[in-house]
This record gives structure tokens, sequence and C-alpha cells, in this order.
């Protein structure tokens, strides 16, 4: 549902799991859908200091659009959460330990496109769109947070335009922001990427995500062109380092989707190379393909993440918070569950 003028954006890839890096972490997997009535597909998209987790499902009685939950860590939830003003589905896709929100909501003038949002504790809720000077407007264009830290500095991507080196034309692709707590924006791009999605931020300021790359010339100038995602870490001071599983693990792409306060990086690896249209679809990463959700740990070793259930097909962890638990969804025959994942 975040529709671009070219492709299509999944922050957050769901990938079946296959060999390790180089060890795999033992966890306790606990599933949990959301109780409430006329409610199905619990997705869990981030967990912060506490144990508090948001995310999303989908609740038939309102036409089946998308509505935030926010789990207490003693397993009660609040009411379901919904953008005070006209929207077709609201999607919380992070916390911070004060219990401030941030997430998207869907616009009913332009249904596929999204503006970002910022819930606090005290409940006072501000919808926003980027407003730097290659954002662009209208039906068109989507603004998307992705991740909140402890000072309330969000990040996530907007639709931006962009060149892509060796096809005709500007379109319209994915390019990071940070929202400083005082509402300016700062623009997100890992140098030489046609796209940028941060997608976490800790409190030291370090931001993690995906850029995209293609070859130049391209093999295609639409979806169906040859791309590489790779994951990234920027520092406070604005430097980029690309995170990616050892070479021996054999990947071809990288989604990094959350770090936390202790360092830990989490994210998914897939050893075939996929298409634009794939890396920028709904699933990201095609089920069936072959790759493993890893956590990359503060001091640099990389562990790979069982399957939650051992339940096949699109699965796995999409945040971390500082005690290393982690939280994501599985699919199986029923539709989307949440997890929780502790070592």
């Amino acid at each position: 549902m975040k529709k671009r003028i070219w492709l299509i954006l999944a922050t957050c890839a769901t990938l079946p799991f296959a060999a390790s890096v180089q060890a795999q972490s033992t966890y306790t997997f606990t599933s949990f859908d959301v109780p409430f009535a006329s409610a199905s597909n619990t997705r869990a998209f981030d967990i912060n200091a506490r144990g508090d987790i948001v995310g999303r499902f989908f609740d038939s009685s309102m036409n089946g659009i998308p509505r935030t939950f926010h789990r207490y860590n003693d397993g009660t939830y609040a009411t379901p959460i919904d953008a005070p003003v006209p929207n077709t589905g609201t999607v919380a896709r992070g916390i911070n330990s004060r219990g401030d929100i941030a997430g998207k909501y869907f616009d009913p003038k332009y249904p596929s496109e999204a503006h970002g949002f910022l819930l606090t504790a005290a409940g006072a809720f501000s919808g926003f769109d980027v407003n730097l000077p290659d954002a662009i407007p209208g039906q068109f264009g989507s603004t998307i947070a992705n991740g909140i830290n402890n000072l309330g500095m969000v990040v996530g991507d907007y639709t931006a335009y962009a060149a892509v080196p060796g096809c005709v034309g500007i379109f319209g692709l994915p390019r990071g922001f940070l929202r400083n707590t005082n509402g300016t924006y700062t623009e997100l791009s890992f140098p030489g990427a046609i796209a940028t999605i941060p997608a976490g931020i800790d409190d030291a300021g370090n931001i993690v995500g995906t850029y995209i790359t293609v070859p130049n010339p391209p093999s295609a100038c639409n979806a169906t062109a040859l791309a590489t995602a790779n994951g990234f870490i920027r520092d406070a001071n604005g430097n980029y380092t690309t995170v990616d599983p050892p070479a021996s693990a054999g990947a071809l792409e990288t989604v990094v989707t959350r770090i936390s306060d202790a360092g830990d990086i989490i994210g998914v690896y897939s050893t075939v190379q996929t298409t634009l249209g794939q890396v920028f679809g709904d699933s990201a990463i095609p089920a069936g393909v072959a790759g493993a959700y890893f956590v990359r740990s503060a001091d640099g070793s990389f562990n790979t993440v069982p399957s939650p259930f051992s339940v096949p097909g699109q699965q796995g962890p999409l945040g971390i918070n500082p005690r290393s638990t982690l939280v994501g969804f599985y699919t199986d025959g029923t539709g989307d569950h949440g997890f929780i994942a502790t070592k």
C-alpha cells in the first residue's frame, strides 16, 4: 500500500530461513494475536526496552483496514490506535521507551499514499509530511515513519524525485529522512544509491536501514531491472558504512530493519539477486528465495535467527530491544501472527 510513481516499497522484508551465517542463536518463541473482536493478521514491528510492542492488525468491522495495536509488557493491550484525522488505516512502526509511537496512516483521498505520524505517550498526535525540496507532493508522494529513539528523533522514508543512471526521465523513489526533535528534516541518502530506506535509530544517533543500487547501465529502466539491496549504518557524524553478512554467507541482498540501544542490528539476507520490482515489492524479497534473518551483535558477530515455530513461508523478526528480545511475525494457513523471541 505504499505505491510509488515507478515502484512499490516494503521497508521490512519477509523471507524464509536457510543456512546460518556463522551460528544460529537459540530462542524461545511465544506467539500472540491481538484479542480484539473482528481482528486478524497480527504483525509486530517493534519492541521497546520495557517490552511494550507495537504493530498492526486488520479489522473486519472497519472494512478490513489496518489498525495499530499497543501491547504492554504485561500482555494487556491499549485501545486500538487510529489516526484522529480522516484515514483508511493506521500502522505503528516504532516505539521508544517513553511510549512514543511513530508510524504511518493512509490518505482517504489517495488511498495508496501515506503520511507519517508521531503519537506521544501523553496522547498528542502529529501527522507530518517531509517538506524537503525534492519531496513529491500529493497523490504520488508518501512519508513513512519507521523508527523513533528515546529522544524523539524519527527516521523513515519519503518519495523523492530521482534520476537513475543510464535511464531517461525522473522517477519517484524512496529517500531517507531524519525528523529532528524541533520538527525540521535532514535528508538521508547513501552515496551512489538510487534509493535509501532508514529503518531505525538509537539514542546515540546511529541510523540503520537499506540502500538500493543498480548497474550502470541498468539491465532495464523498469521494475524488471536487476538490483542490489545492502544494509547500512550512518553514525551521528553522517558517515555511512555498509552492513552485510560475511562473504561466506553468499548474501546478494541485505535488508536491515532495526538497531537497539545495545548496538545490536537485525536484518535479513538473500543468496539470490532480485529485481527492482521484487526488492521494492510488498514481500520485498520473494518467498522461496534462499536466505536468513540475522542479528549482528555490537561486537560485530553475526548469528542467524531460527524460523519461528518451524512454519514455512514468509516470517521473521523485525524489531529488537536492548535486552536482545525480538519481535516479528510468521504466516501460516490462518494468516499472520505476532511473536516474541527471547534467549
